[in-house]
């Protein structure tokens, strides 16, 4: 039972249109692939002692966006994306010191296809 729930939540697109939903689901960032004219990212933390936790999106070494609640969440306008290979950078700081950076190499293509992979 444990095997096949755990290959439901690595597929959750196939769980979700088993269960009758839309086909939308979350993928991992360096798994994402896609043509979609906006760029959906979500970052989930969760630390023990109910810690208060910010993420902070970064593009190209700019701030994009910083959020304080889960699911902590950046849009990106993919038309305002150039062509080319990217920096996108997810930072998760909390008040008892702990951070995480996790940085991924972004690459557009002139057909607009989105290539996320981890660094």
């Amino acid at each position: 039972m444990m095997n096949q729930y755990q290959a439901f939540v690595e597929s959750n697109e196939g769980f979700i249109k088993q269960m009758g939903g839309t086909p939308k689901a979350y993928v991992k960032a360096g798994s994402y692939q896609d043509n979609l004219p906006v760029i959906e990212l979500a970052t989930y933390c969760i630390l023990p002692g109910n810690i208060p936790v910010t993420v902070e999106y970064s593009f190209d070494g700019k701030k994009v966006i910083s959020q304080g609640q889960i699911p902590y969440t950046c849009n990106i306008d993919a038309s305002t994306v150039s062509t080319g290979i990217h920096e996108l950078k997810v930072l998760i700081k909390s008040s008892n010191g702990y951070n995480k950076t996790k940085a991924y190499m972004l690459t557009k293509q002139e057909n607009n296809l989105i290539n996320i992979k981890e660094k």
